[in-house]
């Protein structure tokens, strides 16, 4: 039997090698490297699905943990009720990212604007809120105290129950805010337009309300102690019962306004408009009514006494309790 040479065993390794990987063929060689490209190709591709997995599960607890995660990986990731005050996103990719439930007051966005969907009860006492949109934000029982919301944009906010002491609201918009008991006392709300805002049951003493929009405006049973409500809009707004003895109310707008039992004993209104105002009830003692408009205003039943400058009052189909005065129907 003929032994064959270590160098002729070499030869048939290396071409039984080839056999198995390149094939007996072209088209078998083919086939071949078809099959391990896709093999290739989807060993990366796991490669870099774990490799991603695990960056996103690493960014979700620095997110957590810091509240800092600039240009982070979140795609898809599971933030339900995540607690993100405060946090910053900016250029993160958030892409359907779950956040349903989560706390997101005065946190920055993948596209750099702040958002404040849900601050319920959220601590924000002296944040600079100045120009914010805060537009439908839930604010309830939240802290704002000595908070700057200068030029800020609350439309339609929820702040019931907030606190609001000494915040500055200069020119803010506050239209159809509910601020039903909140404290806004020795805040500055001058300029701020407040239409159609539910004011009920909240605390504004010492507040500054000087040239303040408060048409249609819900005040009942309000605390308007050392209020300064000069030049203020309150047309239609109601104010029924509310205690504004010694509010100094010059110049202001109380076109249509509810004062039904309101106390505005010792109340400057001077060049005041109460024009079609309902009055009935109300105490006028020794308010002052310096050139007051009371053209269709119903004063039945009003407490009168000692009132001052009635005379210089314009009156026209105005009703008192005595009838009719029409001494300045033109």
């Amino acid at each position: 039997m003929e032994t064959l040479s270590n160098e002729t065993k070499r030869d048939d390794s290396i071409e039984l090698s080839r056999f198995f990987v390149f094939g007996d063929s072209k088209e078998m060689r083919e086939k071949i490297r078809k099959v391990f490209f896709l093999f290739m190709t989807f060993g990366l591709v796991v490669l870099m699905f774990g490799s991603a997995s695990g960056q996103q599960a690493k960014n979700i607890i620095k997110l957590k943990k810091t509240g800092n995660c600039k240009k982070c990986f979140l795609l898809k990731a599971d933030l339900k009720k995540a607690k993100l005050q405060g946090a910053n996103l900016t250029g993160a990719n958030l892409e359907d990212v779950k956040l349903d439930g989560a706390i997101l007051c005065h946190t920055t966005m993948s596209d750099g604007k702040k958002v404040y969907s849900n601050c319920k009860n959220a601590n924000l006492s002296q944040a600079d809120l100045g120009g914010a949109n805060l537009t439908g934000a839930n604010l309830t029982g939240a802290n704002l105290s000595q908070a700057n919301l200068r030029g800020a944009n609350l439309t339609g906010a929820n702040l019931t129950g907030a606190n609001l002491v000494f915040s500055i609201l200069i020119l803010a918009e506050l239209n159809r805010v509910d601020l039903k008991g909140a404290d806004l006392s020795q805040a500055n709300l001058s300029g701020a337009y407040l239409d159609q805002a539910n004011l009920d049951q909240s605390n504004l003493k010492g507040a500054n309300l000087r040239g303040a929009n408060l048409k249609g405006a819900n005040l009942k049973g309000a605390n308007l102690n050392q209020v300064n409500m000069r030049g203020v809009n309150l047309t239609g707004a109601d104010l029924t019962g509310v205690d504004l003895s010694e509010v100094d109310l010059n110049g202001s707008n109380l076109k249509e306004a509810n004062l039904d039992r309101a106390k505005l004993n010792r109340a400057n209104l001077t060049r005041v408009d109460l024009t079609g105002a309902y009055l009935k009830n109300a105490d006028l003692n020794e308010a002052d009514l310096s050139g007051a408009y009371l053209n269709r205003a119903n004063l039945t039943e009003a407490n009168m006494k000692n009132i001052r400058n009635l005379d210089s009052a314009i009156k026209c189909k105005t009703i008192f309790s005595w009838g009719e005065d029409n001494s300045g129907c033109e």
